[in-house]
């Protein structure tokens, strides 16, 4: 078995060895957070084929009680966004500038990359709205994305009353147009085959039929 690697987390050393006894390294990320009764990490780690993995922990204080909230291969830097103010903690990829997961009072992962509009940060966030077994795996029924808008720390996060359901998971593009001074939501955005979702600038527009606004701006 290979070194673990921890420096003052006893509750993760446990963990750990509990959940990865053959994995290689194992090494708590000392950028955490504090909020709602709860302490959050930041882990790297590696798989048994010694892949990197960072993974997210959540952790009751003064309690074993931790749970994983996320993990990637591939993020490119990481750090942890406390808005004390919304009473919730993000888990924020430097390297392309997005937020990847938020937890607090209204749980949600995100799709795609964020984009600056407005003096804001904007992001689409993605929520499974029922499990099935129906394909033979653990997978949703549906998906539905909803543009979010934050400031540009990443906090004092909010949705935007315009959304998108569909039957499959797919990767969002949001799109900045300088010309119309809006941003565009494609899926999978390629100028050569455009599929607009919606725009939303002064006035928000649905182009697909599974795009909804679910009030009028004011």
């Amino acid at each position: 078995m290979g070194i673990l690697y921890f420096g003052t987390y006893p509750l993760l050393n446990i963990i750990a060895r509990k959940c990865f006894a053959h994995h290689y390294v194992f090494s708590p990320n000392r950028r955490n957070g504090r909020i709602q009764g709860f302490k959050y990490y930041e882990v790297a780690t590696a798989d048994s084929d010694y892949h990197g993995l960072v993974l997210f922990y959540k952790c009751k204080k003064r309690s074993f009680d931790c749970q994983i909230l996320s993990g990637d291969y591939s993020l490119t830097g990481t750090k942890i966004i406390i808005d004390e103010q919304q009473n919730e903690v993000s888990w924020f990829e430097t390297g392309f500038q997005r937020l990847f997961i938020t937890d607090g009072g209204n749980f949600r992962g995100y799709t795609g990359l964020s984009a600056q509009f407005q003096g804001h940060q904007y992001q689409i966030s993605d929520r499974c709205n029922k499990f099935s077994d129906k394909y033979g795996a653990r997978s949703c029924e549906s998906y539905t994305y909803i543009l979010y808008q934050c400031n540009l720390e990443y906090k004092a996060c909010k949705p935007l009353p315009i959304q998108y359901t569909t039957d499959f998971d797919v990767y969002l593009d949001l799109i900045v147009n300088e010309e119309t001074n809006e941003l565009e939501l494609y899926i999978n955005y390629d100028e050569e085959c455009e599929s607009l979702i919606f725009t939303y600038g002064e006035h928000a527009r649905c182009y697909a039929a599974v795009c909804e606004i679910l009030e009028e701006q004011k």
